[in-house]
């Protein structure tokens, strides 16, 4: 039935795993989804099961210092040069920015990490974060700056491959974003 064939394509279209090119019998492509289709499962599966705010942020933390961990075993030489590049990047940031504007940083450290599955779960949690917490559109001064210092920190240890330095720093990196955010909500 037609109506089946449509169904079985809006599905894999908003699953993200295959595309219906236009035009009357152009057929249909497959193609490699984004994290973001499993990212709202997840959302909605911490959502469903009233999981607070504060859990959530405590396993983003654990997740992202895992990530800067595994960064410092497996970046390459290409991964780690990119990284050094990064830091001119950001010396050219400027407050207020949105905030959305640091996480090309942090995909770069993820995308260092070579973990898919661990990458799903940091979007997955930072999406529901975002659902939970109160909206940060534009980063203050103090953010930029907490992140351009912290985030160089982090890195360097990736780039010396090492491992305890960048878990090391991308934990004080969180706790020092953490810190500076909460000071900002109290004033």
């Amino acid at each position: 039935d037609k109506s089946v064939v449509r169904q079985a394509i809006r599905l894999m279209e908003d699953a993200e795993t295959a595309t219906a090119l236009p035009g009357r019998g152009r057929g249909l492509m497959t193609r490699l989804p984004s994290t973001a289709p499993l990212s709202r499962l997840l959302c909605a599966y911490l959502i469903a099961h009233r999981v607070e705010s504060a859990d959530g942020e405590r396993v983003f933390e654990a997740l992202r210092i895992e990530s800067a961990g595994l960064a410092s075993d497996r970046a390459s030489l290409e991964d780690r040069a990119t990284l050094l590049a990064m830091g001119d990047d950001l010396d050219q940031l400027c407050a207020p920015l949105p905030v959305a504007a640091l996480q090309a940083f942090e995909r770069l450290q993820q995308h260092a990490a070579y973990n898919r599955l661990l990458g799903l779960f940091i979007d997955g949690v930072k999406a529901f974060l975002t659902w939970r917490g109160e909206a940060w559109p534009l980063a203050s001064d103090l953010i930029v700056e907490t992140y351009r210092t912290h985030t160089k920190r982090v890195v360097a240890a990736i780039c010396a491959g090492d491992r305890m330095g960048a878990r090391g720093a991308e934990a004080a990196k969180l706790e020092a974003l953490r810190k500076t955010r909460d000071a900002q909500l109290t004033w």
